[in-house]
């Protein structure tokens, strides 16, 4: 399989979007969990990659958001009600 550095960067920075701003929504107390702002992201993803870059940048951007953003929370909230 031949790598294309253009559409590995560019899946690389919707994956970085796909974590930034679920977390940006989450900790601003936004509609997050009824919004989805993940799957943004994801679906440009879709449209503009080849097929096998779009897949991979479906399959772990949920994964990593999910690690990142319960990370995230447990700092956030251990901040707040340590005291």
């Amino acid at each position: 399989m031949k790598f294309n550095t253009k559409r590995l960067i560019v899946s690389g920075v919707l994956m970085a979007f796909g974590l930034v701003i679920p977390m940006a929504f989450h900790g601003a107390g936004m509609a997050g969990p009824i919004f989805l702002p993940m799957h943004i992201p994801v679906l440009v993803g879709g449209f503009i990659l080849s097929p096998l870059y779009a897949l991979f940048v479906g399959m772990f951007t949920p994964v990593l958001s999910s690690f990142f953003d319960r990370y995230a929370a447990s700092v956030s909230h251990s901040t707040y009600y340590d005291f």
